[in-house]
């Protein structure tokens, strides 16, 4: 080879070696740690507001009955005789519940509340009311005393639809109701002598 050829031969290959060295991709590194959590950015634009809804139905009670049974103006006793289911005169309902006059039917089944008592009767006997449901005595709502004060309960009832209810004199004498708590004078006229008030809470 002549000179000059020996020169431009190593000229060429310098520059393939530096086009090499500048150009080739090395073998790729590991992955770096992350990094931390950047901070949380502005808030976007709310969006507009979904149009209000329709007004609900109104509430009230489901089904209800307070029915109560008042003294008169004579000092004399009122009397219920043993056996008898006790009268009541003051009436008010709502719903599916109903009062001939004899018996509360509840119309619609479900959990009720039902509260009865008596009081204002004569002392010295024994006294026994009971809440009849379907005309079966219930024992365990009996209300037993010997005094004049009376009794009352209130009790948590599942019943079926067509439930009767009432209070009947369970004691084997009269059940004698007074106007007054001193039986003598009648400054308590028109007091509630007996109570039955039902409502639906389920």
């Amino acid at each position: 080879m002549e000179l000059i050829e020996w020169i431009l031969f190593i000229i060429i290959f310098i520059i393939i070696i530096a086009f090499i060295v500048l150009y080739a991709t090395g073998v790729v590194g590991r992955f770096g740690e992350i990094g931390p959590t950047g901070p949380t950015g502005i808030s976007g634009t709310a969006v507009n507001t979904g149009a209000t809804g329709p007004v609900g139905p109104t509430g009230g009670f489901k089904d209800f009955a307070q029915m109560s049974f008042t003294i008169g103006t004579t000092a004399m006793p009122i009397t219920v005789a043993p056996q008898a289911l006790i009268p009541f005169g003051n009436v008010t309902t709502f719903g599916s519940i109903s009062y001939n006059g004899v018996l509360l039917t509840v119309g619609n089944a479900g959990v009720y509340q039902i509260a009865f008592g008596y009081g204002l009767v004569q002392s010295g006997s024994l006294q026994s009311v009971s809440l009849l449901v379907n005309d079966h005595i219930m024992p365990q709502w009996t209300l037993q005393e010997s005094d004049d004060h009376g009794g009352s309960c209130t009790v948590l009832l599942t019943l079926t639809a067509n439930t009767t209810l009432s209070l009947q004199n369970t004691a084997t004498n009269n059940l004698l109701f007074f106007n007054t708590v001193s039986k003598n004078t009648p400054t308590n006229t028109g007091a509630i002598a007996a109570y039955l008030n039902v409502m639906r809470v389920m």
